[in-house]
């Protein structure tokens, strides 16, 4: 067994930072209601009744939008960080960044798999449609020093195959035993 991942290093979180199907979105949104409403108020306040020249962008902004939703077919999340050194798990042993920790050595033990490269995300309309894989982490504490460290996983099969491995090391005995271990498999393996 050895499982071989990139260390992701978060820089700044999801919040505005959009994807570009979002952004065209948005703004083609935001153009086509804008002329609208400035189409209206300049009829109704100044008597002005042909703006066929203003208000062919409306339509425009409207087919921004449609474009957005082709364009988001094949997109992925921001990455909003950046990889930098490796974490390679091995039977006995975990690697991270050349240095190595035994899995006798490692307490406190918790880690998260819940994500791998094209996952599909839960935006339906607008948006990427599928994930970095990026939201895995493992922490764990070494001569009292707490580690944590968030990785990429590729595929849904290396997220299996991590997961099955990590249970290995719990159950057979290679990390010392706790019981809070036991939160960390899931109900349908114990």
């Amino acid at each position: 067994m050895t499982l071989h991942f990139r260390i992701y290093h978060p820089v700044k979180s999801k919040g505005r930072n959009q994807t570009f199907s979002e952004k065209l979105s948005y703004w083609s949104l935001w153009i086509a209601i804008s002329v609208a409403i400035l189409a209206m108020m300049i009829d109704k306040l100044f008597l002005i009744h042909e703006l066929y020249y203003l208000l062919w962008l409306a339509p425009l902004g409207l087919l921004g939008n449609v474009i957005s939703m082709f364009v988001r077919i094949g997109e992925h999340e921001n990455l909003n960080g950046y990889f930098e050194g490796n974490i390679i798990f091995k039977e006995d042993y975990m690697e991270i960044n050349n240095q190595i920790y035994p899995y006798q050595s490692i307490s406190n033990l918790n880690f998260l798999l819940c994500d791998y490269y094209g996952k599909p995300t839960n935006n339906y309309r607008y948006g990427p449609m599928y994930q970095n894989g990026i939201l895995n982490y493992i922490s764990f504490t070494v001569d009292g020093e707490e580690r944590f460290f968030n990785f990429e996983v590729d595929s849904e099969f290396l997220l299996d195959k991590l997961y099955f491995s990590l249970i290995d090391v719990i159950c057979l005995g290679k990390i010392k035993y706790k019981r809070e271990y036991l939160d960390l498999i899931s109900h349908g393996f114990r």
